[in-house]
C-alpha cells in the first residue's frame, strides 16, 4: 500500500512537471490568456449570447485548479469580471449556465477540501472574520420586524457568506499576486471599454445615445462598470510608478490615458471625477519620478493634440452635448426624492430597518404594489440604516474599522494603490450603489482588503525571517 501510494505521489509529480502541464501553467499566468478571457467576453456579449463565454470560463477555471493548484491566481479575471458576461438579467440559456457552474463549484470543493487536507496548519479565517460575522447578523436582523422576507433572508446570507469566501480564498491560496491583480483590473477595464463601443455602434442615434446616458453594459447601467475603468487607471499608474523599463512605464501611461476618454464617453459623472484626479496625482508623481521628462510631455502633448482635433471637428455638436450635462453634472438626479422616499418607509421601522427589498411603489422607478424592488439607497450610510436599521448600522461599524486597520498596517506604495482603490469605490457609494448594493463592484473591494492583508503578512514574515538570519550570524561570529 505505502509502495503504491508512492508510486501515485511520483506520477502526480511527473505530470505536473511535464512539458504539457508546464506549457498549460505558464499560458494562464500569462497575459495572452487574459486577453483571450478578454476577447471571448466582449466577442460573445458583442453577439447578444455573452452566456457562452461562461462554458469556456468554466473550463479555464478548472483548468487553472488542476495546472495552477499551487497558485489558482488565473481564476480572479473571470470572477471580476463575470458581470460583463450576459446581456440581461434574465440569463439566457440558463440551463447551460446552471450546468457549467455546477461544474465549477463542485471543481471548487474538491480543491478547497484537497488544501485544507494538505495545508491545515497554514489555513486562516482572517481578521475580518468576526467583525464580519458582525454584518452577517445585521443582515440577518434587517427587517425582522415588520418586513421579514425568508426568501430575501437566504438570498442576502448565501451572497454574504459568498463575498467572504472569496476574501478567505484568496487570503489562503492566492500567492503571487500584486502584478498580476493589477493586469486582471487593467484587462477588466478593457473589456468595459470595448462593451461601451460596441454598445454606441449599436445605437440607432449614437449621439442621443450619449446625450441621454443611455447605454448598458453586461448586466447594468453604466456606472457600476465605469468604476471598474477607474480601478483599471489606476492600476496602469501603479504598474508604471513601478516598473524600470521606460517603455513599459510609458505604454502603461498611454493605455490610463486612452481609458481616460473611456471614462469620458460613459459620462458616469462620479467615475469621472475620480478618475481625472486620480490621473493628475499619478502625473505629478511620474513626471517628478522620471529622470528624463521627455517622452511624458511628448506622449501627453500627442493625447492632447487629438483630443483637440476630434473637439474642433464635432465642435457644435459636442457644445450642444456638454452645455446639456453641464446644467446637470451638478444635480442630484432624483436622488433626493429617492432618499426622502426611502426615510419615510424607514421611519415606522427605525431598530432594524425595512430589510433589503420592498413592495412599495417607487417614486424613481415609477413600479406598481405588490412588485418586488430591491433596495438602492446610492448612498452607503443610507443603505444601512434604511435596510438594517439602528442595530445594523451599528453592527456594520466594526467592520468598517477592521478594513482600514488591516490596509493601513505596515504601509507602504502597494497599501497606497489599494486604499486609493477602496476610498474611489467609497466615495462613488455616497451617491451610487457600488459599496453596498453592487455584488461585483463589492467583489473587487473584498480582494482588495484581501490581498492586504496578504501584503502585511508578507512584510512581517521578511523582516522575522530577516531577524533569524541575522541573529544566526551573530551567533556564528560569537561562536
Amino acid at each position: 500500500m505505502i509502495f503504491n501510494s508512492q508510486v501515485r505521489t511520483q506520477n502526480s509529480g511527473n505530470f505536473f512537471s511535464s512539458n504539457f502541464a508546464v506549457k498549460i501553467k505558464k499560458f494562464l499566468n500569462s497575459p495572452y490568456y487574459m486577453a483571450l478571457v478578454s476577447i471571448i467576453i466582449s466577442l460573445f456579449w458583442s453577439l447578444n449570447i455573452g452566456f457562452v463565454s461562461i462554458g469556456f470560463l468554466a473550463f479555464f477555471f478548472i483548468l487553472t485548479l488542476i495546472f495552477c493548484h499551487e497558485d489558482p491566481k488565473p481564476v480572479l479575471l473571470p470572477i471580476i469580471s463575470i458581470t460583463l458576461m450576459f446581456n440581461d438579467l434574465l440569463i439566457q440559456g440558463f440551463m447551460f449556465v446552471l450546468i457549467c457552474v455546477a461544474f465549477v463549484i463542485v471543481s471548487l470543493i474538491i480543491y478547497v477540501v484537497y488544501k485544507i487536507k494538505t495545508e491545515r496548519e497554514h489555513i486562516k479565517k482572517g481578521k475580518l472574520f468576526w467583525p464580519y460575522v458582525l454584518v452577517l447578523i445585521a443582515n440577518a436582523l434587517a427587517g425582522i420586524i415588520g418586513h421579514f422576507e425568508s426568501r430575501v433572508f437566504f438570498i442576502t446570507l448565501f451572497l454574504g457568506l459568498l463575498l467572504y469566501f472569496l476574501y478567505w480564498f484568496v487570503l489562503n491560496f492566492i500567492k503571487d499576486y500584486k502584478d498580476y491583480f493589477c493586469k486582471a483590473l487593467i484587462f477588466l477595464s478593457i473589456i468595459v471599454a470595448i462593451e461601451v463601443f460596441v454598445a454606441y455602434i449599436k445605437a440607432e442615434d449614437i449621439l442621443l445615445t450619449f446625450q441621454k446616458k443611455w447605454v448598458r453594459i453586461g448586466t447594468g447601467e453604466i456606472n457600476g462598470p465605469a468604476l471598474f475603468i477607474v480601478s483599471g487607471v489606476i492600476s496602469c499608474f501603479y504598474l508604471a510608478t513601478q516598473s524600470k523599463i521606460k517603455t513599459k512605464r510609458i505604454l502603461y501611461v498611454v493605455l490610463a490615458l486612452f481609458l481616460d476618454l473611456v471614462l469620458l464617453i460613459t459620462l458616469s459623472r462620479i467615475s469621472l471625477a475620480i478618475g481625472a484626479i486620480a490621473t493628475i496625482i499619478y502625473l505629478i508623481v511620474l513626471f517628478k519620478q522620471s529622470n528624463n521628462k521627455k517622452p511624458i510631455l511628448i506622449v501627453s502633448g500627442c493625447i492632447l493634440a487629438v483630443v483637440l482635433v476630434v473637439c474642433i471637428l464635432f465642435f457644435e455638436r459636442l457644445t450642444n452635448i456638454f452645455s446639456f450635462y453641464l446644467k446637470n453634472m451638478f444635480g442630484a438626479n432624483g436622488r433626493i426624492e429617492l432618499w426622502n422616499w426611502y426615510l419615510d418607509l424607514f421611519k415606522p421601522f427605525p431598530i432594524f430597518g425595512i430589510g433589503f427589498i420592498t413592495r412599495d411603489p417607487s417614486v424613481t422607478l415609477g413600479m406598481g404594489n405588490g412588485t418586488y424592488d430591491q433596495i438602492m439607497a446610492h448612498n452607503t450610510i443610507l443603505h444601512y440604516l434604511i435596510c438594517t436599521g439602528i442595530v445594523g448600522l451599528i453592527l456594520n461599524i466594526p467592520f468598517y474599522i477592521q478594513k482600514y486597520k488591516i490596509v493601513c498596517k505596515k504601509f507602504n506604495k502597494y497599501k497606497l494603490f489599494i486604499l486609493i482603490n477602496i476610498i474611489c469605490i467609497e466615495i462613488a457609494s455616497l451617491v451610487d450603489i457600488a459599496g453596498h448594493a453592487n455584488l461585483f463592484n463589492m467583489i473587487i473591494l473584498y480582494l482588495f482588503i484581501a490581498f492586504a492583508e496578504k501584503d502585511t503578512e508578507s512584510i512581517i514574515n521578511s523582516s522575522d525571517t530577516g531577524e533569524c538570519t541575522q541573529i544566526k550570524l551573530e551567533e556564528k561570529e560569537s561562536s
